[in-house]
């Protein structure tokens, strides 16, 4: 893994903060943390080890509790190696002189904070979100605020670096305290209180070790993460969490002691990986959540960054065009003894009762050759479902375990599937010789197990069907809708080129799938979270929203079109109308009295699904309760007409989203089509999600 002599050179920085040092009376308001340092020296192993990067790439910024002196004043290190606030702006900006192209690896592990702005000209009420450095109670109440995290990171992109960012502290400004709770991380409070310093110190309360590292970093709290990628470890109503962890049955080489659950998972899941340059982060970010949820259930790491691409765990953006993994259930829980398997996937993303899944050892994929288990789904909630082994003797091979990757492998007979049926073309070619080529498609067909779809038999000719087949004279297959009228944007299928009865499956798999996806909502019922959200389209302008400068990731709260810039438009049968280049302003409400999660998908008439909002794999927005968004969308058309739908879709919990999407079909054949297990969902609502569609129709004049 250590680069070539031509090759990116890879740094980190690594920054750990356990003990806070104490203001002249020997008062602290941070309470020290316990597993911090020991995140570090975990992370650094690693890096060496499984790396191969040298000691000299590696800055490490430690401050260590004493274990001879609980009232001491400094900790060991030496002053330039303390993670005080000179001391790290000092290793960002050398890291800015590194050569374009290298790799930078930042790890934080610490208290966060959120205090009263020290940017009033911007926003006088907003919140500031900072690091807490251990030199916070002397010189001056010294935090690094979110605009000095923003331009410290925004160096490191324009110089050209590949830059990964790990955070393993709070989000939540919650008032919550968590004292109760043994090794939660954080703080919780914000103190309003002036105080003589330039930066107000908050969240005052008594030093203990049982304490969450705490206060709110949001999502998007430096930059966009544009150019870089980032890993948070909580959302911001959540608390990080630290907990002891044993030498016995780990597989991170780590000590006996306590460590950040989102550190310790992160490497756990990186030593599991039997080559560190394949899996991307978005893939891993899922088995991370996985091990987390396991020591913490109440703690969701997040990943941010630019969604078209993904890149390998210390890796380059440059790195190939993701291949979307993110449709695999995962491995939640394992019980051996009863031969029982639960996964991270229920209603909402598809799974059915008595669906088949295959589920592949350690992080193998189908293909790779390893022993897969088949699981039966026996029980299926919302977001969750569980499975009995029915392979073998019933027993669950040892190489099955948490993160575990299952693909469908036979769908529930309880599934509504497609029926597809055939059209004689009605050309000179003989019924005989269609004949052919229809009984040659059904034979195969019927060799597909894990499809939403298959052939119709032994049905009238008045039963209308939801997709039918055409063979053209010259060889070229149509493919129609239920009104036998020709689909629109199907790349053709040659019937002498390669291998047709493939290809055909192939688009049958994606437009089902697709259908699938927007029927996903249709026939609401009671009890579910509509009534405290609303989503609406405000309106339509030729002019770029103009967002408020914020530097609190609270952008998006304000209307960005003042005056009559904005037009209102109403639908016409349920769809609006919209001219090429326009932008549509959509609002999302939270009216009740608890957080949610937002995403928007855009469902194209390419027959794709993409998200739009917001940006990263694996990635949400947390809306809390009260809290409203204002997000603009440019509707572009290159000719004639476009019909696009928004979808909003809200969850109670972070809830994993990657599995909708789906690429263009007219990329279908370029990219491959191997689409077992994609994105599935069904039409029933539950109590913990809802969906909302707008329906734009677009056109050049």
């Amino acid at each position: 893994m250590s680069p070539t002599e031509s090759g990116p050179q890879r740094w980190a920085l690594l920054i750990g903060i356990d003990f806070y040092i104490p203001d002249g009376n020997g008062q602290r308001s941070y309470p020290n943390l316990r597993g911090c340092v020991n995140d570090i020296g975990l992370i650094a192993s690693f890096l060496q080890a499984k790396m191969g990067m040298a000691p000299g790439n590696i800055v490490k910024l430690t401050s260590t509790n004493a274990t001879n002196s609980t009232y001491r004043l400094l900790p060991p290190e030496d002053p330039s190696s303390r993670p005080t606030r000179d001391n790290i702006i000092k290793a960002f900006q050398d890291l800015a002189e590194k050569a374009p192209g290298d790799l930078v690896y930042i790890h934080y592990s610490g208290h966060g904070a959120q205090l009263p702005t020290a940017y009033h000209s911007t926003n006088p009420t907003a919140r500031d979100e900072a690091l807490v450095p251990a030199d916070v109670y002397i010189n001056g109440g010294a935090y690094i605020r979110d605009r000095e995290i923003a331009g410290l990171l925004q160096r490191l992109v324009d110089a050209d670096l590949n830059v990964t960012l790990v955070l393993d502290c709070c989000q939540s400004g919650s008032g919550n305290r968590y004292a109760q709770y043994d090794g939660v991380r954080g703080l919780g409070m914000v103190d309003d209180t002036p105080v003589s310093s330039s930066t107000d110190v908050t969240c005052r309360v008594s030093p203990t070790t049982d304490c969450f590292r705490g206060a709110e970093l949001r999502s998007n709290w430096a930059l966009e993460a544009s150019g870089y990628f980032f890993i948070a470890a909580c959302t911001s109503s959540q608390k990080a969490r630290e907990k002891e962890f044993s030498e016995q049955g780990n597989s991170t080489s780590a000590g006996r002691g306590p460590y950040g659950a989102l550190t310790y998972s992160l490497i756990e899941t990186l030593q599991q990986q039997p080559d560190l340059s394949s899996p991307p982060l978005s893939q891993l970010i899922e088995d991370i959540r996985i091990k987390v949820e396991r020591h913490s259930s109440d703690q969701t790491p997040s990943l941010e960054g630019n969604a078209k691409h993904a890149i390998p765990f210390f890796g380059s953006c440059a790195t190939r065009k993701a291949a979307k993994g993110g449709a695999d259930m995962r491995v939640k829980l394992v019980d051996i003894a009863a031969g029982i398997v639960h996964f991270n996937r229920g209603h909402f993303h598809g799974v059915e009762l008595e669906a088949e899944y295959e589920v592949y050892p350690e992080m193998s994929l189908p293909g790779e050759g390893a022993r897969s288990t088949i699981v039966r789904v026996d029980s299926v909630e919302d977001l969750v479902s569980r499975g009995r082994v029915v392979t073998g003797n019933g027993t669950i091979d040892l190489a099955v375990k948490l993160g575990s990757r299952a693909r469908l492998k036979q769908v529930s007979r309880h599934s509504q599937l497609e029926r597809v049926g055939f059209v004689h073309s009605g050309t000179k070619t003989s019924v005989a010789t269609e004949d052919v080529w229809m009984e040659e498609f059904r034979q195969h067909a019927k060799s597909r197990d894990c499809s939403y779809w298959n052939c119709a038999e032994g049905l009238s000719e008045d039963t209308k069907l939801s997709f039918y087949l055409e063979r053209t004279e010259g060889g070229v297959f149509h493919f129609l809708g239920r009104d036998k009228v020709q689909l629109n944007n199907i790349p053709p299928v040659i019937h002498h080129e390669g291998c047709w009865p493939d290809d055909i499956a192939a688009v049958l798999d994606h437009i089902t799938t697709f259908n699938r996806a927007q029927r996903l909502g249709i026939n609401p019922i009671p009890q579910n979270l509509r009534d405290q959200c609303s989503f609406e389209l405000l309106g339509k302008a030729r002019e770029a929203p103009n967002y408020p400068e914020q530097e609190t990731g609270q952008e998006l709260h304000t209307n960005p079109y003042q005056g009559d810039v904005l037009e209102t438009v109403k639908p016409l049968d349920g769809v609006y109308q919209f001219r090429g280049d326009e932008f549509g302003l959509f609002r999302f409400r939270n009216t009740g009295k608890s957080s949610v999660h937002l995403t928007l998908f855009m469902f194209g008439d390419s027959w794709s699904i993409e998200r739009t909002f917001p940006e990263g794999e694996g990635s949400s927005e947390e809306v809390k309760a009260g809290e409203e968004r204002y997000l603009a969308i440019e509707f572009e058309v290159p000719e004639g007409r476009a019909v696009d739908t928004v979808r909003a879709i809200i969850t109670k919990t972070p809830t994993s989203l990657d599995g909708f999407e789906l690429p263009s079909i007219q990329t279908l054949f370029s990219q491959g089509y191997d689409r077992k297990g994609g994105p599935e969902c069904l039409p029933e609502l539950g109590d913990k999600w809802q969906v909302y569609d707008v329906t734009i129709s677009t056109s050049v004049e």
